[in-house]
């Protein structure tokens, strides 16, 4: 699990270097995110993990949590992200840099029905962070 969480900390490190003032994360996904399964999830989801790696970089690094056990990015699975509150309070936070990880559960046979509109909802959802986030750069 470390190995798999040390990919994305280390882009993200780097993308800190490069946006210096930025102090707040928003870690928006499934139960990938949330940490399911993981009996310590507060302080061992890869979100937690990300906190405890940027605390040495500067102590005023915040990572917030807002992932949701089987959420979907398609508009029409059967758990869409955009329907629950998690998604509201990722965009009203104002995070200085979003991660998404959503996608898992879209794979379900009930859900992939849906595939043609993956790529659309995908990145409609970039866009709902950015026009709540103006200050957030692709």
């Amino acid at each position: 699990m470390k190995s798999k969480t040390l990919l994305p900390a280390m882009l993200l490190i780097h993308l800190c270097a490069l946006t210096a003032a930025a102090k707040l994360v928003a870690c928006v996904g499934d139960s990938i995110t949330y940490g399911a399964g993981i009996a310590d999830r507060l302080n061992d989801s890869y979100p937690a993990q990300l906190q405890r790696i940027l605390q040495p970089y500067d102590p005023a690094w915040r990572v917030d949590n807002y992932g949701v056990s089987g959420a979907t990015l398609l508009r029409q699975g059967d758990l869409p992200y955009i329907r629950q509150g998690a998604y509201t309070s990722a965009q009203t936070c104002n995070p200085d840099v979003v991660i998404i990880k959503l996608g898992t559960n879209d794979s379900k046979p009930r859900n992939w029905q849906y595939k043609s509109s993956f790529i659309s909802d995908y990145c409609t959802r970039i866009d709902d962070i950015r026009i709540h986030n103006r200050a957030i750069e692709p």
